[in-house]
């Protein structure tokens, strides 16, 4: 329905002014709904454009008809239709300067450069000796002696440890990206959410405003542990768009029960991921190892009905941060165990009900979300 959508805060939420707690309910609403991420993506664009966009003159011929919209009486128009008016006339004042933005800015990519931490790094093969810039495509690879650091100001940083080997393959006003090969990657993002990303070979860690550390196996498999905010470890699509630079095109495709999957990772849990699989389910870093075997049986080697029984039999309270994931992963045959565990371990919110949690009601998986967040 219309009125769950988020548009009314999307500038606020880019701009980082709304609260912790509504900032994480539209960052999680964005990730679900492509239109609100599409229009989340125009804001972005928007923004970045209006701080670069040049003063222009307006010409001479337009400042009447402006002035006169402007003088024209009140009982003329209703107040929507003359604000309309109003910023419509503005609209056509700002247009030639947007337009030479939009052009500079699309031809134009955001500031990266990398620096040598340790060792001797290697940018697009060749040695690095000292700070310079990282234009998209570029490998940068680090052996079992050196480090690097990668940043761009106004967006954060990346700390590329030994043994690693990623590449920035997108540097636009919508998307800064990076692919992870193998490796360990930490990175710090003040970043308005959604604008930085990290692929890998099985599943893309999306930046809420966070700080975290991704490590890539040889075989694709990795793991992501979250030290403050928030991240989404999403599956990725099958396929990227003509002509769109993706990690996706060294991935291996889909399982076909597991597309789509995405996680919800706070600070203080950890979510695993495989490949032609994508992100299991998260946990807490302290979570017993009863649980996070379980869940690795269940997610990625066919643990079924078993590995779930065993996983809610060892969740704590604040493990339902595990219990409410599972709920949308669960069969449908199965979600009633995963709901009564949970209501035993936190009692369900007020207008959150057994029947729509198993219908997988989306506004009362939201509402208990947020009431179960007080104990992760």
């Amino acid at each position: 329905m219309p009125s769950q959508h988020v548009l009314h805060d999307l500038v606020a939420h880019a701009n980082g002014e709304l609260d912790a707690e509504r900032s994480r309910v539209v960052a999680e609403h964005v990730t679900a709904c492509r239109r609100c991420r599409e229009a989340l993506d125009d804001v972005v664009l928007t923004m970045s454009v209006l701080k670069s966009a040049p003063r222009v003159a307006a010409p001479d011929s337009m400042w009447p008809a402006v002035s006169a919209e402007i003088e024209r009486p009140r009982v003329a128009a209703a107040p929507t239709v003359r604000w309309r008016r109003l910023i419509a006339a503005g609209v056509v004042l700002a247009a030639a300067g947007l337009a030479i933005a939009l052009r500079q800015r699309a031809a134009s990519s955001f500031d990266w450069r990398v620096a040598v931490v340790a060792g001797v790094p290697r940018v697009a093969s060749q040695a690095l000796v000292a700070s310079r810039r990282v234009a998209v495509g570029e490998w940068i690879e680090t052996d079992a002696t050196s480090r690097a650091l990668v940043e761009a100001v106004g967006l954060g940083h990346v700390e590329i440890d030994p043994d690693t080997r990623v590449r920035l393959v997108a540097s636009r006003p919508t998307e800064q990206r990076l692919d992870l090969q193998r490796g360990t990657v930490r990175a710090r993002i003040v970043a308005p959410p959604r604008l930085f990303v990290i692929g890998t070979p099985s599943a893309e860690a999306v930046d809420l405003g966070c700080a975290y550390t991704l490590t890539i196996a040889d075989d694709g498999s990795g793991l992501l542990r979250v030290t403050s905010g928030w991240v989404s470890l999403e599956d990725e699509p099958t396929a990227a768009p003509a002509g769109a630079p993706s990690s996706s095109r060294f991935r291996a495709p889909p399982h076909p029960l597991r597309h789509g999957r995405n996680a919800i990772v706070p600070a203080g849990a950890a979510c695993e991921t495989r490949l032609g699989v994508g992100p299991g389910t998260p946990c807490f870093e302290d979570a017993s190892p009863s649980l996070k075997t379980a869940l690795r049986r269940y997610d990625f080697e066919g643990g079924a009905s078993a590995a779930l029984s065993e996983a809610l039999a060892a969740a704590r309270p604040r493990d339902t941060l595990t219990l409410w994931h599972l709920l949308r992963r669960a069969a449908a045959s199965e979600r009633g165990t995963v709901v009564d565990r949970l209501a035993m371990l936190s009692p369900l919110p007020s207008g959150v009900t057994r029947d729509g949690l198993l219908s997988l009601d989306s506004r009362q998986l939201v509402t208990l979300r947020k009431q179960l967040e007080a104990s992760w």
